[in-house]
């Protein structure tokens, strides 16, 4: 075989190789854009998500604060009597 039609052979095997490996690498392209963006929209979610939460939570501890002054005598009660039953179980287990 003559040289030239060796090298010409070469040349177009090689521009089939690097044209399939173009279409490979431009359909990967592809579907890492649409994961991106798919991977976008839920971020934004939840970034929205999350502020909604913050707020709640935000009213939450609001409203704990302006109630939480009413409960406390409450609170005081039911420790005062669980402070009890367990001094009581404590003196009988002793016996």
């Amino acid at each position: 075989m003559d040289i030239l039609l060796q090298a010409d052979i070469f040349f177009f095997v090689s521009t089939i190789a690097v044209i399939a490996i173009a279409i490979f690498l431009v359909a990967m392209c592809m579907y890492v854009l649409k994961i991106l963006g798919d991977i976008r929209y839920i971020i934004g979610r939840l970034r929205k998500e999350g502020d909604f939460i913050i707020e709640d939570i935000e009213g939450l501890r609001e409203f704990l604060k302006k109630e939480g002054k009413k409960v406390t005598p409450l609170g005081q009660f039911i420790s005062l009597i669980v402070s009890k039953i367990f001094a009581k179980r404590e003196r009988s287990s002793r016996r």
